[in-house]
């Protein structure tokens, strides 16, 4: 639904990053709730969202999340 657009990213965006980074922790730590393909999706989610989001929400987003989902962010986006 986001890929196709059909969610509103911006008003969404800390539900959508939560849910992403803790499914993205989760799989790390070597759960079976998603694909590697999901977990790539999810990065492209991620990246399209940078374009399409002031930085200033996305951080703002970022900064409220739980640890977990944090960390499953920045697997996602290729950090540590």
């Amino acid at each position: 639904m986001v890929e196709s657009g059909e969610v509103d990213i911006t008003s969404n965006l800390d539900r959508l990053l939560q849910i992403m980074g803790e499914v993205a922790d989760a799989v790390s730590d070597g759960d079976e709730m998603a694909s590697q393909e999901t977990c790539g999706r999810f990065a492209n989610i991620i990246t399209a969202m940078q374009s399409q989001v002031d930085q200033s929400l996305i951080q703002q987003a970022y900064s409220a999340l739980s640890e977990e989902a944090q960390n499953g962010i920045n697997m996602l986006m290729g950090g540590s």
